[in-house]
């Protein structure tokens, strides 16, 4: 009997035999209440849960129409200075000084920059809201079209380029396109003052990992700073010898580790660097 009652009173759940004891109805009744108090409880986490979710579904979908609205509303502007910039540089070239020439190129590159950290910024805003959906993709044609969006300034730069990776991944399509889009024009940024510019794209897995890296022989960097790269509007080097928007390298994490998987990098100055994407098979 004392037996049953402390197992009755730490949570056990059990018949009862008669003659039935007042002490073990009662230890009984207080395991039937405590039950049903846990069910009750479960059932309104259940319900705070299920409204939770549906305030933050409303709440992405009112972010996603605030960017876009932003985006909008800020380069409205910018398409009205670079238009202005343009009918002086058509209408007027004749009779601006060479120094009003330069203001106005510097105007137009500024633009040019600005339209580029406005998309940065919605590619980063929408990898933070999506779902992936893994995929089986070729990389062949995956890595020859990120290269082709850099083709004029391999070519500018003479830059070799190695390509190991072949057969097939699993991954998100639009996080794999835009963290190997990322990498590789980092990579072409880098080794672009370079006497003998060259990178490199691997890729090896195994039963439960995929590995893809892109290596390079530019400037390098300190390892010392290799976590802090990857934090959005860091950036290492000068922005006017380096161009760019320091939010590349966040969207490479991020979109990585939308996967599952981890970003890292491994460099040092004057000696090239290696960026390395891993996640699940």
């Amino acid at each position: 009997s004392a037996r049953l009652i402390e197992g009755l009173e730490a949570g056990g759940d059990d018949y009862l035999v008669k003659p039935v004891s007042v002490d073990i109805l009662e230890a009984k009744l207080r395991s039937v209440i405590r039950t049903l108090s846990l069910y009750r409880q479960i059932e309104e986490s259940r319900d705070d849960l299920k409204r939770a979710n549906i305030t933050l579904t409303r709440a992405n979908r009112e972010l996603d129409t605030f960017a876009y609205s932003v985006a909008h509303d800020l380069k409205a502007p910018l398409r009205a200075i670079d238009g202005y910039r343009g009918l002086l540089m058509e209408d007027s070239a004749e009779r601006l000084a060479p120094e009003a020439k330069d203001y106005l190129e510097r105007i137009g590159l500024s633009v040019a920059h600005m339209n580029t950290l406005i998309d940065d910024m919605l590619v980063y805003s929408r990898i933070e809201r999506g779902t992936p959906k893994t995929t089986t993709l070729e990389l062949k044609p995956l890595i020859e079209s990120a290269l082709q969006l850099y083709q004029r300034e391999l070519d500018a730069s003479k830059v070799q380029v190695t390509v190991t990776a072949t057969g097939s991944l699993s991954a998100d399509r639009r996080g794999i396109e835009l963290a190997l889009r990322n990498l590789i024009g980092n990579a072409v940024k880098f080794v672009a003052s370079e006497p003998s510019p060259s990178i490199e794209i691997g890729f090896e897995q195994n039963a439960d990992r995929q590995h893809l890296w892109v290596s390079d022989n530019g400037i390098g960097f300190d390892m010392r700073h290799s976590n802090r790269i990857f934090d959005i509007f860091q950036r290492l080097h000068p922005s006017d010898r380096y161009p760019g928007t320091g939010i590349g390298l966040a969207i490479v994490r991020k979109a990585i580790e939308r996967m599952g998987g981890r970003a890292w990098a491994e460099s040092s100055p004057g000696k090239g660097a290696c960026f390395h994407l891993e996640w699940p098979a």
